[in-house]
């Protein structure tokens, strides 16, 4: 099939309505790198459900579909192919629900697992605060916002908190702060930890449980830390923020949306702060730090928000590889921001999403800025992102807990702690043949169909009457990605598959179109002529790609196999100045050059950056 038929049959796949009557089976090819035998996941509209490999456990992971192929496709290389299957709206709307709630279920469950091993560590720390140590600390999130200062009260900042102290007490009464306070101090001192219920994991019942000692205390030092900022002069640090642009004032347009954001969010932060939810605080100290930038942003004439990215985000090292990549990825980022900033723009009010997906937007460009500028790391993070402003508080409730006490809690909740653990490893635990990315998908499938009133001992039926057909998730050889999507083409009700070819693939298609075919074969065929390809950092060392050189392969292969292991050892030989870089590269160039002697193929090469003008169509 000629490049531009491909191409014409990859957007009209991609641009039917997919949402109320179809989902897509998406098959990924072998690469390098995680799931590097495969992969599979379903999309639904524009969510992509698939299940990875995380720390031990089955992990279900939601994307866009945009981020999706950009991903898998562009920047691992990976073909996919799309098997699109006819369904009912209600039928869809119960596989859609289903993989929804498990993922919902499933991220509560991780949650918990957090929480049981942050009571660990604040029993720990308590622990050693009575035996004469520092005292102990929690990272707080909203405590980070705000510092201490004796800035007149005219200044922007204090001028700000100032008129929202006086709007709480004109809403809430006279007393109200101070009776706040107390109430919050009463329960700090009356608190302790608890043996709660821990329900076992599931795939669908949302596990409820009170809030563990560790979050019951975050929350209450969250809260006194957002009445403290009310009651003494602070203002808002500086390396909590991040400007969208100095290059132009900001609009009468702009201006005007910016008051009524900022009146809308300090109208609902002083009905906040009344709330009787326990987790009130960080969400007042967020808000009020999102509301002092809002009204820089008026003074000072530019967009001025708060920086989105955690303190715990990967610092990536960038070296001369990466650094090629900055400018196309500044550019890309600039146009994320400037739709970012026009969504703002069209709405009214204070939209939570919206304002998260602009601080998200404005924060990554802030930081290829700050990298363009010299800076050695970038900071990283997927998604849209939430300002956590976190900063160390001292608790105050140390002093009046006893050692002996303290050794008893602690010992308790480490035992909570390995029981859950080994609960979430037995229901979730990966398992290369029983329980992978493929196996997980069709055991979600089964729970839709039995909750919509199919019975287990006609599922099978239930399964043909509204799939077409019935795909067992430890059958055969289903657990295999490839073998799984072949099953899908042969028993669902498929309208219509399409292979979405990867980067390398879809050009070297369209040079075959304009070049003599031999000349793109062997100008392609290795990384040191290849004009698709440049070595990404996370790439093993490797000279032949041997992904569509079937007979050739074991040939290339060894080539590649004897080329990886002399890099190998040349990296020990680099080992002190490198810091193992070379040597990791030879050993998993290695790894995967052996397959290749057996005629399979699982390396392709990946990207660090593409840029948009060279993205395969229907990439968004």
């Amino acid at each position: 099939m000629a490049p531009s038929t491909v191409a014409v049959a990859i957007l009209a796949v991609l641009a039917t309505p997919v949402a109320g009557s179809t989902f897509d089976y998406l098959h990924i090819e072998a690469n390098e790198g995680n799931s590097s035998g495969g992969h599979v996941a379903i999309r639904f509209a524009d969510r992509v459900y698939h299940f990875q490999h995380d720390h031990g456990l089955v992990r279900l992971r939601r994307d866009s579909w945009k981020h999706f192929e950009y991903l898998y496709r562009t920047l691992k290389n990976r073909g996919i192919s799309v098997s699109r299957v006819e369904i009912s709206p209600e039928t869809y709307e119960n596989l859609r629900s289903a993989f929804q709630r498990r993922f919902i279920v499933g991220e509560r469950e991780i949650g918990l697992g957090d929480d049981l091993h942050r009571d660990t560590v604040l029993l720990e720390d308590l622990l050693a605060s009575r035996g004469g140590a520092t005292a102990a600390r929690l990272r707080v999130p909203g405590a980070g916002f705000f510092e201490p200062t004796s800035l007149p009260a005219d200044s922007v900042d204090g001028r700000i908190l100032a008129t929202m102290r006086r709007q709480v007490l004109a809403r809430h009464g006279a007393t109200f702060l101070g009776e706040r306070r107390r109430d919050v101090e009463r329960h700090l001192a009356d608190l302790e930890p608890t043996s709660p219920h821990m329900p076992p994991p599931s795939t669908t019942r949302y596990p409820s449980t009170e809030p563990l000692f560790a979050r019951r205390t975050t929350d209450l030092l969250a809260a006194a830390t957002a009445l403290d900022l009310l009651a003494t002069p602070h203002r808002l640090r500086t390396d909590r923020l991040v400007t969208a642009s100095a290059r132009r004032p900001l609009s009468t347009r702009e201006r005007a949306r910016l008051r009524d954001a900022a009146d809308t969010l300090a109208e609902s932060l002083t009905r906040l702060i009344a709330s009787r939810r326990p987790d009130w605080g960080y969400p007042f100290l967020l808000g009020t730090a999102r509301l002092v930038a809002l009204e820089r942003s008026l003074q000072r004439g530019r967009w001025i928000l708060l920086d989105a990215l955690p303190s715990d985000a990967q610092a990536l090292r960038l070296d001369s590889r990466r650094r090629h990549a900055l400018p196309g990825l500044l550019a890309d980022a600039e146009v994320d921001r400037d739709a970012a900033v026009q969504k703002v723009l069209a709405g009214d009010g204070f939209a939570e999403s919206e304002w998260s997906e602009l601080e998200t937007a404005v924060t990554h460009v802030a930081e290829l800025r700050r990298v363009r500028a010299g800076a050695s790391t970038l900071r990283v993070r997927h998604g849209i992102l939430l300002p956590r402003g976190e900063a160390p508080v001292s608790l105050a409730t140390t002093p009046r807990f006893h050692p002996a006490q303290i050794t008893r809690w602690l010992r308790a909740a480490r035992q909570r702690e390995a029981d859950y653990t080994a609960a979430l490893r037995e229901a979730h635990g990966y398992n290369l043949l029983l329980r992978n990315c493929v196996s997980e998908i069709f055991r979600t499938i089964d729970t839709a169909l039995l909750e919509s009133g199919a019975e287990p001992e006609n599922l099978r039926d239930a399964s043909t009457e509204r799939l077409g057909g019935y795909i067992a998730p430890l059958a055969g050889l289903n657990f295999i990605p490839f073998v799984s999507a072949q099953r899908v083409r042969s028993t669902y009700s498929v309208a219509a598959n399409v292979e979405l070819p990867s980067y390398r693939d879809y050009h070297v298609e369209r040079m075959r179109a304009s070049e003599p075919s031999l000349r793109v074969a062997l100008r392609e065929s290795n990384v040191w002529t290849s004009t698709l390809y440049t070595p990404s950092a996370e790439d093993g060392f490797f000279v032949f790609f041997t992904d569509r050189r079937l007979l050739l392969r074991p040939v290339l292969g060894a080539v590649n196999l004897l080329a990886s292991t002399a890099e190998s050892g040349f990296g020990v030989a680099m080992l002190p100045i490198d810091r193992g870089r070379s040597l990791h590269a030879g050993l998993s160039g290695a790894l995967f050059s052996l397959p290749e002697l057996l005629f399979v193929n699982l390396r392709k090469g990946s990207n660090d950056y593409v840029p948009t003008d060279m993205r395969p169509p229907g990439t968004p």
